[in-house]
């Protein structure tokens, strides 16, 4: 499980960052690049850096990137989904030959907002549950039994 959470964080974070790099095809663009100093490198580079202490620092980094995964959905939701619910879904926007498709960039991105949240909370939440570590409890002998197990 671990390993799917992983692949959608990296899946997310190369999805992201061709918001700020652009992408574009031909005479297709996705999505025009914002560049790294905007909200969105401010952005980047908190995901960044949660997702490196998530790889190699410390194991509570994974609630902190669930909380942050949260945020950045409801973030999401209010700042892009009133624009695709008040236009239509796939609205062009041609400008020198070139189409633009500005909605489908944020759907997906929002769809790997989701699709990575979901499987992180199903591994915090109830993955993990199930791997502990049993702990053995021994008493404390009494002198007697102590007498019997010192060797001189």
């Amino acid at each position: 499980m671990k390993k799917r959470v992983d692949v959608y964080l990296v899946l997310l974070f190369v999805w992201f960052t061709l918001d700020l790099t652009g992408l574009s095809v031909s005479n297709f663009t996705m999505v025009k690049g914002t560049g790294f100093l905007g909200v969105n490198g401010i952005w980047w580079a908190v995901y960044s850096i949660l997702m490196l202490i998530y790889f190699f620092g410390d194991k509570s980094a994974e609630k902190l990137l669930l909380v942050f995964l949260s945020f950045w959905l409801v973030v999401e939701y209010f700042k892009e989904w009133h624009f695709i619910f008040k236009q239509e879904f796939f609205t062009k926007e041609i400008q020198n030959g070139i189409i633009s498709l500005p909605n489908m960039y944020h759907l997906i991105l929002e769809g790997f907002i989701i699709v990575s949240l979901s499987f992180l909370v199903k591994y915090i939440y109830f993955e993990k549950k199930n791997t502990y570590i049993e702990f053995v409890v021994r008493e404390i002998p009494d002198e007697e039994t102590q007498e019997v197990l010192s060797v001189e």
